[in-house]
């Protein structure tokens, strides 16, 4: 009797328990709620890491540099220094560095500068027609037209990553956001300064040519050398010498023309006053004659 309902009440434990997991698998789970995310600011991501072939011109304007070296030797260094001052003034150049050295009997110099492109070859022209002889010439060219292109949509692309941040900036809700995006900000903006100096220096340098010369004396403007004795320096000396004298006797008669009507009058008043006194002194001498010849008849 006992061990009969031990199994009912067993069986009926067990018939609830297989309903309970019939019910449970039957209806449908039960979904947490997610909580909203924070947006997070991935400056990382932000930066492009290549250019592609569409970011490239279609027609593409060469950048050549185009450079000249260029030794020469002339009879008068001092004149062709000037003249060449003169001509990168003409041809809207400029001069980056100019230097002179040695004595009368071995001058040479450089000089380093700028000139449009388009009048390099010219420039090198006018400086071969003052020269009596071209030790060295050569020209030399570059191509930076890939360099240049990079550059440039390197620019474009740090511009625009640029705007990217400024709208991050203005959706920043914390400090902290703030200044992460700040910091990206900077570090975007020096790149496009750099990036900036290195476009304005292929434009500079293919726009403008650089040229170096190298100038020396030629043999026969050198001076005659006996030994230790330069005949030539000598006979200068003597002329220049002469000529400082020449200019200094010149210079005296003009201040005295010039003073004339100061010194004039002060010597016709010296003369005069000479005259007078010897006047004097010959009455005198008439005075004191006469009364030794009276006495002298008596």
């Amino acid at each position: 009797m006992i061990a009969r309902k031990i199994t009912c009440w067993i069986l009926t434990a067990f018939g609830l328990i297989s309903l309970v997991v019939v019910a449970c698998e039957a209806s449908p789970p039960l979904k947490r709620p997610v909580p909203p995310r924070v947006a997070e600011f991935d400056t990382s991501k932000s930066l492009p890491q290549s250019v592609g072939a569409s970011d490239r011109p279609s027609q593409i304007e060469r950048k050549i540099v185009r450079n000249a070296d260029l030794s020469i030797v002339v009879d008068h260094l001092d004149e062709t220094m000037d003249r060449i001052t003169h001509l990168v003034e003409t041809e809207k150049g400029f001069i980056v560095r100019a230097d002179r050295s040695g004595q009368a009997e071995s001058k040479q110099a450089s000089v380093s500068f700028r000139v449009p492109s388009e009048r390099l070859d010219a420039t090198l022209a006018q400086l071969r027609q003052w020269a009596t002889l071209v030790e060295h010439e050569s020209i030399f060219t570059n191509d930076v037209t890939e360099e240049y292109i990079d550059t440039e949509a390197r620019l474009k692309s740090l511009k625009a990553v640029e705007g990217q941040y400024l709208d991050l900036l203005k959706k920043a809700q914390t400090v902290e956001e703030t200044l992460k995006v700040q910091q990206a900000l900077t570090d975007v903006r020096i790149q496009i300064e750099s990036t900036e100096g290195r476009m304005r220096f292929l434009e500079q340098t293919t726009t403008l040519s650089l040229v170096n010369v190298q100038i020396s004396t030629s043999e026969r403007a050198k001076p005659i050398m006996i030994g230790n004795w330069d005949v030539v320096g000598i006979a200068t000396s003597a002329v220049r010498e002469l000529v400082n004298t020449a200019l200094f006797i010149a210079s005296a008669l003009i201040w005295i023309v010039i003073f004339t009507p100061i010194w004039v009058p002060l010597a016709l008043l010296g003369r005069w006053i000479r005259r007078w006194r010897r006047r004097r002194r010959e009455i005198k001498l008439a005075g004191a004659a006469g009364p030794a010849t009276s006495a002298s008849d008596k």
